[in-house]
């Protein structure tokens, strides 16, 4: 599934047929790789992102899991509550619009982040 800048998707019942507020940020990586773990805080992003779009916003693990949807390189991503509680792919740290991926984020990776929430 790619992400389609144009689509209006309703995360409440799932249709395309009305659309949801949705904030869309996209991040390149330009440093060097990060390590499986690392947060990203999308407040205080570190030097090594380049960033388009506007600033995504969640408040906590449930938000994050419900209204957020994130793709790296064109791929969803499976969000998840917390690390080590079950199989995610990305997951909500600790504070509010902070996340880490559970593999490393390597040079050139694209990572969009959209917020969906039903406002």
């Amino acid at each position: 599934m790619q992400p389609n800048e144009n689509e209006s998707f309703c995360p409440t019942c799932g249709c395309h047929g009305h659309p949801a507020k949705t904030q869309k940020m996209q991040l390149i990586r330009t440093g060097e790789a990060s390590l499986a773990g690392s947060t990203v805080d999308l407040r205080h992003l570190d030097p090594g992102w380049q960033v388009r779009g506007n600033r995504v916003s969640f408040l906590g693990p449930r938000d994050f899991v419900e209204n957020v949807s994130v793709f790296v390189n064109g791929v969803l991503q499976l969000n998840g509550m917390a690390p080590g509680v079950g199989i995610n792919d990305v997951y909500f740290i600790a504070r509010p619009d902070r996340f880490a991926f559970r593999f490393p984020i390597m040079p050139g990776d694209v990572v969009h982040v959209w917020n969906e929430s039903p406002k």
